[in-house]
Parts: structure tokens; sequence; C-alpha cells
């Protein structure tokens, strides 16, 4: 019971005020334990190789989205900003991690001018992959997305992943 109380202090509480700020509805997730593996690497805007293994035992939040979008990713990284700075003094959410839908255009120099521009700190982090791991990420998060015209349309959702891994998502 104790267990269960902490976590909705430290992780839910946020979740909950968005989501009575944005009408979001919360759902859950399952099996997300591949991810956390070592062997599953991405490479981050620092162009260094990285695994959500480092973010184990830390809550986190993450977004799918790709650097040229100019409809719904500014909105997802503007909420997400939001949260952060909502639980910036409260150590509810240690790191935000931005993974492109779009490999072959995010690279992690483009990911690293990307989060300059937005002026973003050192507790966020951007990821691109191969596709066929942004494939197998995107199916496990339950985001839909297809390319149409030069353009990726997706689902716009906020991941929070508490430290023993249980995944609430938020609707954007």
């Amino acid at each position: 019971m104790k267990k269960i109380t902490h976590f909705f202090k430290i992780l839910l509480l946020p979740v909950l005020i968005l989501i009575s700020k944005f009408g979001m509805a919360a759902h859950h997730h399952e099996n997300f334990d591949y991810f956390f593996s070592p062997e599953i690497q991405w490479k981050n805007e620092e162009n260094q190789s990285v695994s959500f293994k480092q973010w184990e035992n830390h809550s986190i939040s993450i977004i799918m989205a790709y650097t040229s979008c100019r409809t719904s990713c500014p909105l997802l990284i503007r909420r997400l900003r939001e949260l952060q700075d909502q639980v910036q003094n409260k150590n509810q959410i240690s790191d935000f991690i931005f993974v492109t839908l779009d490999p072959r255009i995010d690279t992690p120099k483009r990911l690293k001018q990307f989060k300059q521009n937005w002026n973003l700190n050192n507790q966020w982090h951007f990821l691109t992959g191969t596709k066929e791991l942004t494939q197998k990420l995107s199916r496990a998060l339950g985001i839909k997305y297809h390319e149409t015209g030069g353009h990726i349309v997706h689902d716009s959702k906020i991941f929070l992943i508490s430290k023993d891994q249980k995944i609430s998502e938020i609707q954007i």
C-alpha cells in the first residue's frame, strides 16, 4: 500500500494536474521491459550510444515526434515543458526523452540543433534509432504513425514511466 501511495504522490499527481488542465486521458501499458535491455541502443543528440537502461529506476517521460513537424510535435514539446515546470523542484520526473519518428532525417546533429533551438536543458534527451527499432517502440507504446506527402501523421501522446517501469499515457 505504501508503494502505491508513493507512486501516486510522485508520478500521478502531475499527470492528474495535466489531465484536469488539458482534458487528457491516462491509460496503462505492459511489457515495456524489452527497451530497458542494454543491448537496445539508440544514438543521442551527442552521437553517443545510449540505452533506456540508463534511466532504469528513474521516473521519465517519453514522446515520439520529429524535428520537421510543424503541427502536433511543437504542441507535445510545449506540454512536456509545462510538465517539467510543474515537477521541476519535486524530483518527480528526472528526464524527458524525445524519440524521433523520422530517423532518416533526424540525425544526432539535427537533434542537437533542435534541442538548442528549443533551449532545452540537460534533462532532455533526443534519441534516434533504426527505422525498425523506431517502429518497434511505437508499437510497444501504441503510437500509430505513417508518412504521407513528406509529413508524418502520428498520435500525440506523452508517456510517463515510473521507476518500476509502469507506463501511463496522456493523449494530447
